[in-house]
């Protein structure tokens, strides 16, 4: 059943990207801010290719936005021999965005159609509800600049790259530290947020999530969009960095059994892209206080508005003194921006100083 509603929703996004590709992009005109795809400044800057309905009032808007991820992959286990050639629909995501009687008072619900929730998820919380529905949240900007209240579900406030959308990196998933120090399985989580946006100057956020509390505070130098990595105005050096936090709790107690904190950046400057972050966990189980570290760094650089060659390090420490590292390289082929992409890559990943697993693999994306 889900592979066949992954699948309608991938024919359907070739039907609406190809007849997108014909129209301009967002990505086509350079503004103030880099050229991206993201939700919440689809609702304050809308531009004439976007789908949506527009009440004669004004006072109401719907759009849509959505994109689909087949990632073909090969790869080699060092210890068992074993090779496995995954192709998979990686990513299906649709999401309905618009605002309700007053421009300001605006809501997305996405779906990610790509899977089913799994019955139990290792090493993670789970965010409460079905993981089938990614987003769902209302967001009333009472000043967009300096105070906005966010209730619902949405991504936790934590790590720029668990903050972007999956469609805008320059790999085909975030860091493997990033990954691993996220809040929740998914990065989402239930809650209230306050915040400004992620397009001010100055960036803050302040979120009550089902497992704690979490909290972000960045600058973003030069109007830079500091969630698409890709440099696609090139210019002069623009930049952002950010710190976040996470306290975890059941609510039972008043102790906070897991505490995460984290450094990121991005800067770009004419067509070098380059973003990395890294991560600490003191996690307390039983009297047990356990230490984990993280970082990850990725360097691109976009030619002529289409090829990109990309890297990708990163690594991981835990508790037990293990390093794992990952080591990936490839190419990026922007046939239409974000909206209609190749991604091909490869590397290793290492136990301490042993190769564990090769892989290789190409990644079409089709984004509305």
């Amino acid at each position: 059943m889900q592979n066949k509603r992954a699948y309608l929703v991938y024919w359907i996004m070739i039907v609406m990207t190809c007849g997108q590709a014909m129209a301009q992009s967002s990505h086509d005109a350079a503004s103030g801010h880099d050229k991206d795809i993201r939700h919440d400044k689809d609702i304050k800057h809308a531009a004439s290719d976007r789908f949506e309905i527009l009440s004669a009032d004004g006072k109401y808007r719907l759009g849509f936005r959505g994109y689909v991820q087949e990632n073909n992959q090969f790869s080699h286990q060092t210890d068992n021999k074993k090779s496995d050639i995954d192709i998979k629909l990686k990513r299906a995501r649709l999401s309905m965005y618009g605002h309700v009687i007053d421009p300001r008072l605006t809501f997305m619900v996405q779906t990610a159609l790509e899977k089913d929730p799994p019955a139990r998820v290792d090493g993670y919380r789970r965010a409460p509800g079905t993981d089938l529905l990614s987003d769902y949240n209302f967001n009333m900007a009472f000043h967009h600049n300096y105070f906005q209240l966010r209730i619902g579900k949405f991504s936790a406030p934590f790590s720029r790259q668990n903050l972007a959308s999956a469609s805008q990196l320059q790999f085909v998933d975030p860091f493997l530290a990033s990954e691993a120090f996220q809040v929740t399985n998914t990065g989402k989580d239930v809650g209230v947020m306050l915040h400004n946006s992620y397009d001010n100057q100055f960036e803050w956020s302040l979120a009550g999530q089902s497992n704690g509390v979490a909290f972000r505070l960045g600058f973003n130098h030069h109007a830079i969009d500091g969630y698409d990595m890709v440099d696609w105005n090139g210019g002069n050096l623009r930049f952002a960095v950010a710190a976040n936090g996470s306290l975890q709790t059941d609510y039972k107690t008043a102790k906070f059994a897991d505490i995460r904190g984290g450094l990121d950046f991005i800067a770009k400057v004419v067509g070098l892209s380059t973003n990395g972050a890294f991560f600490y966990q003191w996690a307390n189980e039983k009297d047990d206080a356990k230490h984990n570290f993280g970082t990850g760094l990725d360097v691109g650089y976009l030619i002529k508005g289409r090829i990109e060659p990309v890297v990708r390090h990163s690594w991981i420490k835990g508790a037990t003194g293990a390093h794992v590292q990952q080591v990936l390289g490839g190419v990026n082929y922007y046939i239409h921006g974000h909206h209609l992409k190749l991604q091909g890559y490869g590397g290793i990943e290492l136990g301490g100083a042993e190769v564990k697993r090769g892989l290789a693999g190409l990644q079409v994306q089709l984004a509305i």
